[in-house]
Parts: structure tokens; sequence; C-alpha cells
């Protein structure tokens, strides 16, 4: 290599130097097309690679002037970084004919980059000029927040990945919606669902995936349980929702109890211990669906967006099933969770349509008939399949303290709805 180059010599270095910025600005560009949901993560970077490139510019004008030199150790030659270029221009014409996955184009980015670094400009140019060494250090400064950014989005493994993976969200939206679930309180899933439109699903999928765990959609899947063991659960009310968990399934010696971080092991231990009869096992959910999951358990609310006349709709169907014989004869009892939330949902419908009575009527064919006496006037509330009529008078019945084996003597008792109003 030539002692302190000619004048060409430098200037061709720096003009190569300068094609290769100019080659990953494009790269990045070629990737914020690949990936449109990290678009401007990608055209972020591809910006500051073309003000590389001005940088370069500047340096030229300084080697024109002498200004500029290539030490006689420098790590590359002019040949050297043509090769690399050359392998550059290859890697875009492979992305532009052959998709290249989210994870591959993080590691070829993190790969140019500390190449970049490794040969340092220090290293390769040698200068006393103070405009010339504040560019350089300015140049090699932002490949190293480059560099690290990369490292960061390689290293970092954590519920959310495969969603940046499979494009549903940028890095960028992930940190925007951890930012703003630490301010409001809520949860990254949460935040993500309501303020970047990730589907439910979506949220499930990468739990599971991160995980290596079963998931369960509370919205779609209610929490199915045995009256006595929501009897057992009464008095954890408070413990389920500040430790976020909920027993979701419960089918003779086995239970199937949702956890919103299935790493906590203690919990795990606890939720063993609290059912030591049963093997439990355990599924990943979102935390606020195990909140308003328990609120649903106690009666305390109803699920989003269902309704009694939703519920007494599917049952209806279900009827027409079972006589087409699409599904086995079922069996329901008074501690079903369905019957639970049926008979709770009545009420609540009665309360606020400002009805003064209630009337549960089986028919000689054991069909159920709801009544509502709104102003004097008794309307039809919902007519109900004979296999849930007599499980919905039971638990009425229980509700009232009464006995449920008496069947042929009238029973007066009431219904206390727990905020003053009284229904006999």
């Amino acid at each position: 290599m030539p002692s302190q180059a000619t004048i060409p010599y430098v200037v061709d270095i720096i003009t190569l130097l300068q094609d290769r910025e100019i080659l990953i600005k494009r790269l990045y560009e070629a990737f914020s097309k690949s990936f449109p949901q990290q678009e401007s993560f990608w055209l972020k970077l591809a910006a500051e690679e073309a003000s590389h490139a001005h940088m370069m510019e500047r340096l030229k004008e300084q080697a024109g002037r002498k200004a500029v030199h290539v030490k006689q150790d420098s790590p590359v030659t002019r040949d050297s970084i043509a090769t690399e270029n050359d392998v550059m221009q290859a890697y875009l014409k492979t992305i532009a004919a052959q998709p290249i996955s989210y994870k591959r184009a993080i590691a070829l980015a993190r790969q140019l980059e500390d190449g970049i670094l490794e040969q340092h400009l220090e290293r390769i140019l040698d200068t006393e000029d103070e405009d010339a060494r504040r560019i350089i250090r300015s140049l090699m400064s932002a490949t190293t927040i480059h560099a690290a950014s990369f490292e960061h989005l390689m290293i970092k493994k954590d519920e959310f990945d495969k969603l940046i993976e499979d494009n549903a969200i940028s890095g960028i939206q992930l940190e925007i919606a951890r930012a703003h679930a630490e301010k409001s309180g809520k949860s990254v899933a949460s935040v993500l669902m309501s303020a970047f439109k990730v589907p439910r699903k979506s949220i499930l999928a990468a739990f599971e995936n991160h995980h290596k765990m079963k998931s369960h959609d509370l919205t779609e899947s209610p929490p199915s349980l045995p009256a006595v063991m929501i009897d057992k659960l009464a008095d954890k009310y408070d413990l389920l929702k500040s430790r976020l968990f909920l027993p979701v399934v419960a089918e003779a010696d086995k239970l199937v109890v949702a956890l919103a971080n299935p790493l906590d092991l203690y919990l795990r231990d606890d939720v063993r211990s609290m059912f030591p009869s049963a093997a439990v096992s355990f599924v990943v959910t979102i935390p606020e669906d195990i909140i308003e999951g328990v609120d649903l358990l106690f009666g305390r609310v109803r699920p989003s967006g269902v309704s009694f006349n939703t519920i007494a709709e599917n049952l209806r169907k279900e009827e027409e099933e079972l006589a087409r014989g699409k599904v086995p004869d079922k069996v329901i009892s008074e501690e079903d969770s369905s019957v639970i939330r049926l008979v709770n949902l009545a009420i609540e419908d009665a309360f606020h349509r400002g009805a003064s009575d209630i009337h549960f009527e089986l028919s000689s064919d054991s069909n159920l008939v709801i009544r509502l006496r709104v102003d004097g006037d008794l309307m039809t509330l919902a007519e109900l399949p004979n296999y849930v009529g007599r499980a919905v008078v039971s638990r009425v019945k229980i509700m009232c303290g009464l006995d449920i084996a008496e069947k042929r003597s009238p029973a007066r008792s009431a219904l206390d709805a727990g905020d003053g109003t009284t229904w006999s």
C-alpha cells in the first residue's frame, strides 16, 4: 500500500466507503418494504445512512486538499472494500428476489454495522484536521449506536417477540406500549390490543410461543366450575385478582388454572397447595381477562358483549342439536357455572328493566319460561329448553335459601341483590 497514498487513491478509498453507506441505506429501505410494521424503524436508519454518506462526501473534499490520508497499516485496501460492496450488491438482489425473515434481517444488519466498527475509520484514515476528526468520530459514534440497537433486538427475548417476528407490531410500537402500560397501570397486552389493534388471538399465540404453554381465551371460554368449587373460592376473591390466577376448568380430579405470569413459580406451588387433591395444570392468558373472569365467576359483572338473550339463544340452538342427535344427551345441574350465569343475568336484566316480579315457570313438558312484570304487565323474557329448566329453578331456590328437594308445597323467601334491593 502506498505510504500516505496519492490523493486519487485516498479519494477512491473514501468513495468506496461512501458507496458502502449508500448500499446499507438501500438495504434498510428494502427491509422497510419487507417489514411494513417496522417501516419507520428501518427508514430512520436509512436516513441516517444517507447522512453518513454525506459526511463521507465532506471527507473526500478534505482528502482533495490533502487533509486526510490513508494510514500505512490500514486494515483495508481499495480492492477489499470493493469486494465487500459487491457482496452487498448481491444481498440486495437476493432480498429483491426472495423474502427474508425478520430475524435474519436483524442479524445481517448487525453483521454489517459490526464490520464497520471492526475496521474503524480511525484505523483507516489519518488526519490532523479538526473538522475531519469530528466527522470520523461522528460516523463511528452513529455506527456504534446502530450496532447496539441490533444487539438489543437480537438478545432481548420476551412474550411479544413473536408479534415482531410476525410483523404484527414494530419494536418501536412495543416500546411505546410498554411506556403507556407503565403509566396507565394496564398490561402491555391490553395496550397492544387497544392502541395497536393487535388481535387477542395473536397475543395468546405469542404467549404460547414464549412460555411453551397452552393459552386460554377467557372471552370465548369463561370459567366453568361447579358451585362447590366457586364456594371454596369465595374468600379468595381479592387473592385471585391480586396474584392474577383463576381456575377455569374442573373435571373429575383435574383442574386447569389460568395464569397471567407463568414464570411465578411460587404462585404455581401455592395453587397446587390450595387444591391438593387435584392434578393441576396451567395455561397462560391476559391479565385483564383474569380480572374480568374473577368478577364474572362471582357474578359481579357480565362478560363483555354477552347478554341474557345471547345465552338463551345459544341454549335454544343447543337444544335443536340435541333433538337432531348431533351432540350427546346433556345433564346439567344447579351447580353448573352456565346456570349460575344465566340466573344472575336474568335478575340483572329484570333490575335494569324496572321489573317488580320475576316468574320462573316450568311448563308441563319441563320447558322453562321466564317472565317479568313491568308496570303491572307480564312480559316473556325467554323460553329455555327442558334440560336446563329444573336446574335454573333449583338455582333460584338455593339463592333464596329454600329446600330444593321440596317440590310440592308452596314456598316463600327473598333474595338480597347486595345493593339494598330485595326480590321476594
